[in-house]
């Protein structure tokens, strides 16, 4: 399985976010990368992960969604399936998720959740959502 850079992949993002020919859907996906499948979901290697970890995973639905909102019940309702092979995928490590809801820096249209072992302290939360222009805002008790 070979790895890329994730700057290579940020370079090469078309401005519609692969929306005409989306590197997620059936006709186009590279399944070398596929680690495991259930009746509606993908779990497979990012051939463009974070800092070169060969465990980062992505789980994607087969069919098309933009937005988590448009996924089906049904879609969703198999869901835990993926959960559980994450986590039996990671066993003692720690990980964790997260996803983009907006298409806003998103890397594809095709919406993905990716999996990551390690943590996130709150402390470097806080840093990552500061560097996000995320304002805070004071809250009267």
């Amino acid at each position: 399985m070979k790895l890329f850079a994730r700057d290579i992949w940020e370079s090469t993002q078309p401005e519609d976010l692969w929306k005409e020919k989306c590197k997620f859907c059936d006709e186009f996906i590279d399944l070398s990368y596929q680690i495991h499948e259930t009746q509606y979901w993908r779990v497979l290697h990012n051939k463009f992960p974070v800092l070169w970890n060969p465990k980062h995973l992505m789980a994607i639905p087969k069919s098309h969604y933009t937005m988590a909102h448009e996924i089906p019940g049904t879609v969703m309702a198999d869901y835990p399936k993926v959960e559980k092979f994450i986590y039996e995928f990671y066993g003692t490590d720690s990980y964790f998720t997260f996803m983009r809801e907006s298409l806003k820096n998103r890397s594809m249209e095709h919406i993905h959740y990716h999996f990551l072992p390690g943590k996130i302290n709150y402390k470097h939360l806080e840093y990552i959502l500061k560097d996000q222009w995320f304002i805070q805002e004071e809250v009267e008790s």
